[in-house]
């Protein structure tokens, strides 16, 4: 089936390189699930969080996808009928839901006071997340009579306009750049992990303004703050264990900072930060922003390439040549990585809006052989910070969490 926009047919859409890897690598074990949740001040009404979401589908209807194999490509499938709000159940947070039923590559859980967006990078990134959570939410209270300013925020009542599903990669990518071989990948420490084991979410709320005063303090962003934290808590395990690898946190780096554009599918790059090893939390935190500062429109540029310009040179490869390669890629990465954390910032909703909401928690699944990951979002002064995890990784993440609760840790 095939989705209608203003007399118009969306045919099925190629998957951009960042769809592609995640369309190649998802499995039972790896589900590559990434959700927003959003908590209520009052209960859910599904009948009017169904209509909101019919009416964003509309808005957006490459969102009303499910995943299409072909030849050469992995595709997203339009499809006619919008995602089906459920209740949230047994099921997993991070099922690979998109396997099941209508195959939707979007899906929406709800509580009594909550409700979930779940998705992949096969369809979106972190931040198109964010605003999609934000056109639901605003779509919802408008349906229950909530006037609010729309500035900023997708109208569920607007028309969809072609940039929103622009591939920025393939558009902000320099073809002619040389691609730089890279050096070899340093394996950075790893925490064993029980690839079979299931995964636990963990999520504790800070004050936004307290957190950011404590960053203040080290003259440091929350991002570099919180991702020092993080390095620390993982430095003592890293220790006690006696391992001299070094500890590396990858950060993702929106691509629409530095290449302004409006899509709403993926465009992020990645940065790793290196533990400085040091026992002095103020000069791990100087270290890190050090690090973070060199982060800049041509490193992003550079990193766009490495991604695109490759990629592009087997584009029409056959697919199941292309699975293989992608997941070459994928053990590699892994062996560099010793965690990741992403963090969405300040999600700024309309104050009606805001005032009915109590926290949004980002949570995304572990891949295959990690541990632990970390996640943060905030909105209005509610900082959620939410950890993955397995059950070999809950020392870790409880001595982070320990040091955020602490006001002595949050300073030393």
């Amino acid at each position: 089936m095939k989705q209608s926009v203003q007399g118009q047919t969306m045919k099925p859409m190629e998957l951009d390189l960042i769809g592609q890897y995640y369309a190649s690598i998802i499995n039972r074990k790896q589900s590559g699930v990434f959700a927003l949740s959003a908590h209520l001040k009052e209960p859910i009404d599904p009948r009017i969080l169904q209509q909101a979401v019919n009416d964003l589908m509309r808005r957006l209807p490459f969102l009303n996808g499910r995943l299409k194999r072909s030849f050469f490509h992995y595709k997203n499938e339009i499809l006619t009928a919008p995602p089906q709000v459920k209740p949230a159940g047994a099921e997993p947070l991070f099922c690979n839901y998109y396997n099941r039923g209508s195959r939707h590559m979007l899906s929406i859980v709800y509580g009594e006071r909550h409700f979930t967006v779940r998705t992949t990078h096969i369809i979106c990134d972190g931040r198109s997340l964010s605003k999609i959570i934000c056109a639901v939410l605003l779509r919802y209270y408008e349906l229950l009579g909530v006037e609010a300013d729309k500035s900023d925020i997708i109208d569920c009542s607007g028309h969809f306009q072609s940039e929103e599903a622009e591939n920025a990669y393939g558009r902000f990518a320099n073809p002619a750049a040389e691609v730089e071989k890279s050096s070899p990948n340093v394996k950075a420490y790893r925490l064993k992990s029980s690839k079979s084991a299931p995964q636990k979410v963990l999520t504790k709320t800070f004050a936004g303004d307290k957190v950011k005063a404590a960053a203040k303090a080290h003259r440091a962003t929350v991002t570099e703050y919180l991702s020092a934290q993080i390095l620390s808590g993982i430095a003592k395990e890293r220790n006690g264990k006696g391992d001299k690898r070094p500890v590396i946190i990858m950060i993702p780096i929106d691509g629409r900072s530095f290449f302004p554009c409006r899509t709403l599918r993926s465009f992020v790059s990645t940065s790793a930060i290196v533990m400085p090893e040091t026992e002095d939390f103020s000069e791990m935190v100087r270290q890190v922003s050090a690090q973070f500062e060199r982060i800049n429109k041509e490193s992003v540029q550079k990193d766009i390439n490495e991604l695109q310009n490759p990629y592009h040179s087997i584009r029409y490869v056959p697919r199941v040549l292309k699975v293989f390669v992608m997941k070459r890629f994928e053990r590699s990465k892994y062996l560099s990585q010793t965690t990741g954390f992403s963090n969405l910032g300040l999600i700024k909703l309309p104050l009606e809006v805001e005032s009915r909401v109590e926290r949004l928690e980002f949570s995304i699944s572990l891949e295959q052989d990690s541990s632990y990951f970390f996640s943060c979002a905030t909105v209005g002064n509610t900082l959620a910070f939410t950890a993955t995890f397995r059950e070999e990784g809950r020392d870790v993440v409880e001595t982070v969490m320990k040091r955020l609760e602490s006001p002595k840790m949050q300073y030393s």
